[in-house]
């Protein structure tokens, strides 16, 4: 049920960012102010389309620096709120992390998932990929001062790229020690 909602907003989420990104190709030297405009209108327009009620509702908001390099279009999504909450089981926050790299994926449409060690799926979920667009605040408490995710042990996950499409994540568990028989893994296939 969850995967459901998830492809839905991930299709509506893609056609509101193809809008954008046709919006600012068709307009000639477009400032940081326009951008921040289209993007605010677009979202308001999605918040009023949807039920006040849904905790899954994506928010969109453009983060205007004082240069292009600081540019960000922001993703509120569901998985990105429920990680690391209080009362999930580690499961639960590995397929939160594997959300946000499929959410990624789809809005980028690059070919595939970052690869890398931990620090470069943060990276590239909040805000260093081609597009600018952050998934995730590197300010979210299940991320640590170097910049990988942790666990609710704060340990690092172990990012394993099988392919540019596939990936496994472990958590080394209770004992806090990896590959032993309490990790707990999960893959994104």
């Amino acid at each position: 049920m969850k995967r459901a909602l998830l492809l839905v907003i991930l299709i509506l989420v893609s056609l509101i960012a193809f809008s954008l990104l046709k919006k600012k190709s068709n307009q000639s030297n477009s400032t940081t102010s326009r951008l921040a405009e289209a993007a605010l209108s677009h979202t308001n327009e999605s918040a009023a389309s949807s039920s006040p009620t849904s905790s899954t509702r994506d928010r969109r908001q453009v983060s205007l620096g004082t240069n292009e390099e600081e540019e960000f279009i922001e993703f509120d999504i569901f998985p990105a709120q429920e990680f690391g909450k209080s009362g999930n089981d580690e499961a639960e926050d590995i397929d939160h992390i594997i959300s946000l790299i499929s959410f990624y994926d789809a809005k980028l449409r690059e070919g595939g998932i970052p690869t890398g060690m931990n620090e470069d799926f943060v990276d590239a979920l909040t805000g260093k990929n081609s597009r600018r667009m952050r998934f995730i605040k590197r300010s979210h408490s299940r991320i640590d001062d170097q910049g990988r995710f942790i666990d609710q042990w704060n340990n690092p996950y172990f990012f394993h790229s099988i392919s540019s499409k596939e990936l496994t994540i472990r958590s080394a568990g209770p004992d806090q020690e990896l590959h032993t028989e309490d990790d707990i893994i999960l893959s994104n296939r």
